[in-house]
């Protein structure tokens, strides 16, 4: 299921409308979004049984996942099956200056902001970590992450080695009890050669050749650093691949 297919606050207010007298037990509109409607349904199941809402369907450990890769090498992809897979994992919408691309929707693939609303964000200490790549600015902000782990909820990030980086150095400065760093795993994903990268870049059909040049360019100082990462998996099979990273994660989180 895509990130599309979640939770938008516009359709949380058209059904909350209908659904009056299940919907006072939401009580917080920012949670809801960015569920898969499954997911908003199991949880407001467990609110009509007297449950706390966001509680996830199995006790395990929140882990507050951090994936990163060379554009190209599926790392978009392989969140989407992610969040299809676990019930009671969250995706963190980032927020960015780029100009939506295609389909893209503000607060559903990201946070589109002008560049002095993003500057502001960062005089007011919102972002976890934040950078300029590709000559645009991205960041993640702290406030989400830290409600969906209060919550028992897993969240994961798609982002550069540049943001993975300052959010490990971040984690690293926290009590060994705080959720963020209690339950912190970055993997990094890898092409399975740099031939077969700029193939799937150039299939894609989206970017201009001086760009794909530029890309492939930053892949190899990505790669470089590929061992900063706590796992590495390579995708040269998209259904292996995401049997590799399910793996680690039921690892991590107790369940197995």
């Amino acid at each position: 299921m895509s990130r599309r297919n979640r939770i938008t606050p516009n359709w949380f207010d058209g059904v909350a409308a209908h659904y009056t007298l299940l919907f006072p037990l939401v009580k917080d509109k920012a949670l809801c979004c960015n569920r898969t409607p499954n997911q908003l349904r199991n949880h407001l199941v467990l609110a009509e049984r007297g449950g706390n809402w966001y509680t996830p369907p199995m006790q395990t450990k929140p882990l507050f996942i951090v994936i990163s890769a060379p554009s190209g090498c599926g790392k978009s992809t392989l969140c989407d099956m992610l969040l299809q897979h676990y019930n009671d994992l969250s995706y963190s919408v980032s927020c960015t200056t780029r100009e939506p691309r295609g389909m893209e929707e503000d607060g559903v693939d990201y946070h589109f902001h002008t560049l002095e609303r993003f500057r502001e964000l960062i005089d007011e200490n919102a972002f976890l970590e934040y950078a300029e790549v590709h000559g645009n600015f991205y960041g993640t902000l702290k406030a989400p992450i830290a409600e969906d782990l209060a919550s028992g909820l897993s969240i994961v990030m798609d982002i550069d080695v540049q943001g993975a980086a300052k959010v490990r150095e971040h984690v690293k400065a926290l009590p060994a009890s705080d959720p963020m760093r209690d339950g912190f795993v970055d993997i990094f994903i890898m092409p399975p050669s740099m031939e077969e990268l700029r193939r799937r870049l150039e299939g894609r059909s989206t970017d201009a050749p001086e760009v794909i040049e530029r890309r492939l360019e930053n892949a190899e100082g990505e790669i470089a650093r590929a061992d900063e990462f706590m796992f590495k998996v390579v995708n040269d099979e998209l259904s292996v691949a995401f049997k590799r990273i399910c793996d680690i994660l039921d690892v991590k989180s107790g369940r197995m």
